[in-house]
């Protein structure tokens, strides 16, 4: 390069100012590309929202850094319940400043929780308690990693959200109008969140599933048992279900794969929220309470276990993955801790006593 064209490029340069940016008209050029397309990757370092909304797919900006008080991590499970206002983690005890506590779901980035009457989310790192989100009267409140979902009302129906707890990011959002999302070219009209699982997100869609793989953005509907009627939970791959067909006198409870696969482990009378079920971690059982019907555990293909020990009443929660914490009915009602057996039986230990005055006071995260 000759020094007049290097002294002529260089004041060029200098002279000349970058256009102006026009971010609006960029994301509405981008929405529209979008909507011509399935949407490609959802997580990026500083984006991380695809959405459905009225006008079709939108990418929300997003670019939340890291809470300066970001909540610990919480991976290694211990027993938890909340007795009160008062939640029981481990050896440690975490006064959260509600009279009473209503739900807790476990993540590992913290201890999401409800008081009574108050639909206010929260969340602690065992030393301090921060809102999150104001909860929809309905909404479901499912959690996996540092992943956590719920829903939010909005003027014309309500939203789907999933954050990181950790760094504070919006990973998907997804806008309904009434009970169902609008539909477009790329997703079907969706309804309610029903469980977060790893790197996935799941959605009601009529009687069937709708998943959504949140490193690329991509879904695809994940089949159930033609007689299902209700979706109870799913973890680990493993839906579990009321449903009611030919064959069957009355509803019943039934477990399947992925595939829909499945079959009736109990018949069932009452209502979906008399139902308390978890699917371990690995996916190899479920633990089951339905109504006044005892707490029973199956292998996940529908196979009964039997109790041994002392006998538990109310399930906790998993451990790991054939560890479970559970409670006697009291009064006063004490903790145990069961182990599936490689053999048919689970073996359950007394591992606290007197927890609680009696069972119905302790409050046993929901995951």
């Amino acid at each position: 390069m000759t020094d007049l064209l290097k002294e002529t490029l260089t004041s060029r340069a200098t002279e000349t100012e970058p256009p102006p940016l026009d971010l609006d008209t960029i994301m509405a050029t981008g929405t529209r590309r979008l909507r011509r397309r399935r949407a490609g990757s959802i997580l990026g370092t500083a984006l991380a929202v695809v959405g459905v909304v009225a006008t079709g797919l939108t990418v929300v900006r997003t670019n939340s850094p890291a809470p300066a008080d970001s909540p610990a991590y919480f991976s290694e499970r211990q027993a938890t319940y909340a007795v009160g206002g008062t939640i029981h983690s481990g050896d440690a005890t975490i006064d959260t400043g509600a009279q009473k506590i209503s739900r807790l779901v476990l993540s590992d980035a913290g201890i999401l929780f409800t008081a009574v009457g108050s639909q206010t989310l929260r969340v602690t790192d065992g030393k301090k308690v921060r809102e999150l989100a104001e909860l929809a009267p309905e909404s479901r409140l499912v959690a996996s990693g540092e992943l956590a979902g719920w829903e939010q009302r909005t003027p014309d129906g309500y939203r789907t959200i999933v954050k990181n707890l950790q760094t504070g990011a919006t990973v998907f959002e997804l806008d309904h109008v009434g009970t169902l999302s609008v539909p477009t070219a790329d997703r079907p009209a969706l309804g309610h969140l029903v469980a977060v699982d790893g790197d996935y997100i799941y959605l009601e869609y009529q009687q069937d599933m709708y998943e959504v793989d949140l490193r690329t953005g991509n879904g695809d509907i994940v089949s159930t048992p033609s007689d299902q009627q209700s979706i109870v939970t799913f973890g680990s791959g493993h839906l579990v279900f009321v449903a009611a067909g030919p064959g069957h006198e009355s509803a019943y409870i039934g477990f399947s794969d992925r595939t829909g696969t499945g079959g009736s482990v109990q018949n069932f009378s009452g209502a979906v929220e008399e139902i308390v079920a978890a699917v371990s971690p690995k996916g190899h059982y479920v633990a089951l309470k339905a109504g006044a019907t005892p707490l029973r555990i199956y292998n996940s293909n529908g196979g009964r276990r039997n109790l041994a020990g002392t006998p538990p009443q109310r399930f906790g929660h998993w451990l790991s993955a054939d560890t479970f914490l559970a409670a006697t009915a009291g009064p006063p009602a004490d903790l145990v801790t069961c182990t599936v057996q490689t053999a048919e039986d689970v073996t359950c230990q007394l591992s606290r006593r007197a927890a609680a005055p009696d069972a119905k006071e302790l409050v046993f995260p929901s995951n």
